[in-house]
Order: structure tokens, then sequence, then C-alpha cells
């Protein structure tokens, strides 16, 4: 029988990642990836799905003034790093100022 993942495109599979913030936490020693990946640091392949929270602490961020022409009516571009509990994700910052953004300390 041959594996059916092997013939979906890479982006469909990695959907939940997207869309949910899931992420992958491995069986043998208990570390958080995002995105996922196939073998641990500790050399283990199982890992189970992770949700990650909604909500974090900013890390840094970046106000983008010149932006591409695709991105004009959304600028200023507000991209950040956000903690999400011993998980960082780069991404943007929505409805929000750059004015009322402030990194935690």
């Amino acid at each position: 029988m041959v594996d059916q993942r092997l013939s979906i495109p890479r982006y469909w599979r990695r959907m939940p990642q997207y869309y949910r913030l899931e992420g992958v936490q491995c069986v043998k020693c208990g570390r958080i990836y995002y995105p996922p990946r196939a073998v641990c640091e500790c050399g283990s392949r199982e890992f189970r799905p992770y949700p990650l929270p909604s909500t974090g602490k900013l890390i840094n961020f970046t106000v983008l003034y010149s932006v591409p022409v695709e991105f004009e009516k959304m600028k200023p571009l507000i991209i950040g790093v956000v903690d999400l509990g011993g998980v960082r994700v780069v991404g943007q910052i929505v409805d929000c100022m750059d004015g009322e953004v402030e990194p935690w300390h």
C-alpha cells in the first residue's frame, strides 16, 4: 500500500500548524517544537500533537513603513516575535497601531 501522505503537497499537510498553531511534543523527553520536526534532539521520532497557547509574550518587534505594493493597504506592517511558553513564533501583529505595541520586559 502506498503512503498517502507522500502524495499530498507539503502545504496541505501543514494546515494544522498554520491555522491552529499546533506544534508537536516529543513522547520521550517532552520537548515542544513549532514548526514540527521529524527527529527530536533526544533522537526520538515519536511525537504527539501539541496545541500552542493562544496568548503569549511579545519578545521583540519591528515596524515596516516601506512595504511591497501588495501590502500598501496594511502599512505600517508590524512583525513580531512572540513567546508561547517556550516556543517562539514570528508573525504579523494585528489589531493595534505601532505606538500601542510594547515588547515584554
